[in-house]
């Protein structure tokens, strides 16, 4: 799981706007439990996301 998750955290260096990459950080860090950082990552999804419903469940 955490090799998915420093996939997911390169793919954010090279493209840190990438929605999609956003919410599937999100999505691996909700399967470890990690709240904090699962929010951290929706905010700023949804702050980018232009009428974006999959931050919201």
């Amino acid at each position: 799981m955490t090799d998915r998750i420093e996939v997911f955290k390169q793919m954010l260096e090279v493209e840190p706007t990438n929605t999609m990459v956003m919410f599937g950080l999100a999505k691996e860090y909700e399967k470890l439990g990690q709240t904090a950082e699962v929010i951290a990552l929706l905010e700023s999804y949804i702050a980018q996301a232009d009428d974006e419903g999959n931050a919201y469940g």
